[in-house]
């Protein structure tokens, strides 16, 4: 049985990332492939487990590497992974840019996610990409999260992460999509192609 292939989704708030996973997956399953899907653990919130503490960003990471453990011992060809292991090492890198952590945080919080023993490495890493102004108009006005100061230094995290990304995986493809001009079906597009593409060089044994 081939391993499963990883593919993880990131990205600019209200870039279309939770669209374009469910399309991504239901293009797959039309292929009769088997889909496994591991869920944002930051979207679970706990009173007693506040978003902002060190802890918390140990529980996503151990959450998320808990549920891809679970997918690969089921009979998936693709695990779809909404931010997952790669997505931290981000965070790590934004939050210390807004000064939230100090450098020797970021350092450490960066080690338990770059560990070469910590499994499940994601292969493909979707990056979908809107300019600050247009997140806000989708998002319809400023909020909590979305306002024009955390977006632009949340894009501008995002560039050097991706410069980033070879030195904590360095077999992970990266393919990054600007939505703005996009339609939903066009964006779902330019992900599926290289899924399958990768599904068949595994199964010929290319890579």
């Amino acid at each position: 049985m081939l391993r499963p292939i990883v593919v993880e989704f990131t990205g600019t708030p209200e870039a279309g990332k939770t669209t374009s996973m469910k399309l991504v997956k239901n293009m797959l399953i039309e292929e009769e492939l088997n889909v496994g899907v591991v869920a944002e653990a930051a979207e679970k919130i706990f009173d007693y487990l506040p978003k902002d503490t060190s802890d918390f960003g140990i529980w996503v990471v151990v959450t998320t590497a808990k549920e891809l453990v679970e997918q690969f011992n089921r009979p998936n060809d693709v695990i779809i992974v909404d931010r997952g292991i790669l997505d931290r090492i981000f965070w790590n890198l934004y939050s210390y840019t807004k000064g939230d952590i100090t450098l020797e945080e970021k350092t450490n919080r960066d080690l338990l996610m770059s560990n070469p023993y910590m499994p499940f490495k994601s292969d493909i890493l979707v990056v979908l990409t809107i300019p600050t102004e247009e997140s806000i108009k989708r998002k319809g006005k400023e909020g909590r999260f979305v306002t024009s100061k955390n977006i632009n230094i949340y894009n501008e995290c995002l560039k050097q992460f991706l410069g980033q990304v070879n030195t904590y995986s360095k077999s992970t493809e990266i393919i990054e999509i600007c939505t703005l001009n996009l339609d939903k079906q066009q964006v779902a597009q330019k992900i599926f192609d290289p899924i399958m593409e990768l599904l068949s060089k595994r199964k010929n044994n290319i890579v």
